[in-house]
């Protein structure tokens, strides 16, 4: 692969990450209404502003040629249903006030990447890569013995992004088409749901599920903000998506970093999430597990840019 390239995906990837770790900012403007409501409103303004965008630049031929392939429409089936828990989980979990729990999760991706890429995709696990497996399983452990149980909602967000970009690996598909046909799969039940939700009653709308109310529309984000959802969800999925077929799974993982940082920074100094001794020990050995993981990554070719010969 062209050098070119492989600094196209790190940039792309670069910024995939630091948005992903501001947008607990955005969903937490969006106040009372119900995540599973904003998921609904991220797919449908999300496809909108999608066909929009392949109209403008004329894309439209690609996904025709996904269409053609029901193999490839399948397996977008299959990772839409994945992006869509991933979404839900995330929403659910900064509504609620558990940013470190979803922090934790993206901190668990990238090792959950090595681990797929080494089952799966046969990719060489190094000792330094042991060493960081074997940790995160002990900080997953120590969560469970300080908390009193698995943190299931930071597991979830681990695994299905985890899956989720193994598949992108897989198919090699342009990010925009592939991102328009997953988010079609999802639309029907999508729009159903808005439907339902406009003509609940109001009594309807105070009552809790998940035990997140669903709140009246006095208290719900302005219309504006929610059509904004399908903005904040396309472009770093679109970017992720064009950075996974350049880079290698276990090249994305040691990206993955970035996201959670940004996201544990601001659940600690903006918004004051408490933080119990066992929760800090775990996240330690994380921290340390991934570090573990950089250092065994130094010597590796697709993270060394090598100047072409004869360049200034």
């Amino acid at each position: 692969m062209a050098d070119n390239d492989i600094k196209k995906g790190y940039m792309l990837g670069v910024f995939s990450y630091l948005f992903w770790g501001f947008s607990p900012i955005y969903f937490k403007i969006l106040g009372g209404t119900h995540p599973v409501e904003v998921l609904a409103h991220r797919v449908v303004w999300g496809f909108l502003a999608l066909i929009m965008v392949m109209l403008v630049w004329k894309k439209l031929k690609s996904l025709r040629l996904i269409f053609k392939e029901p193999r490839l429409v399948c397996w977008l089936g299959l990772s839409s249903v994945i992006i869509a828990a991933n979404w839900a989980t995330y929403i659910w979990a900064i509504m609620n006030d558990r940013m470190i729990e979803a922090a934790l999760g993206y901190y668990l991706n990238p090792l959950v990447n090595v681990l797929l890429g080494t089952l799966i995709l046969g990719e060489r696990l190094k000792g330094l890569q042991k060493i960081a497996l074997v940790l995160a399983s002990l900080a997953i452990m120590i969560q469970l013995y300080f908390v009193g149980h698995l943190p299931w909602l930071s597991l979830i967000l681990a695994f299905t992004f985890a899956f989720y970009g193994l598949i992108k690996r897989y198919l090699k598909l342009s990010a925009m088409p592939a991102l328009t046909v997953e988010t079609m799969w999802m639309l029907p039940l999508s729009i159903l749901l808005l439907t339902v939700v406009f003509f609940m009653p109001e009594k309807a709308m105070e009552t809790e599920i998940w035990g997140h109310a669903l709140l009246t529309a006095s208290d719900k984000a302005p219309l504006f903000l929610l059509i904004m959802s399908g903005i904040v969800t396309i472009v770093p999925l679109l970017t992720f998506g064009e950075a996974a077929r350049y880079l290698p799974l276990s090249t994305l993982g040691f990206l993955q970093y970035i996201a959670p940082t940004v996201t544990f920074l601001l659940a600690i100094f903006i918004y004051k999430e408490p933080m119990v001794s066992g929760q800090w020990l775990s996240f330690s050995l994380i921290w340390l597990g991934l570090i573990l993981f950089m250092v065994s990554q130094v010597n590796i070719n697709n993270f060394v840019f090598v100047a072409k010969k004869g360049q200034a």
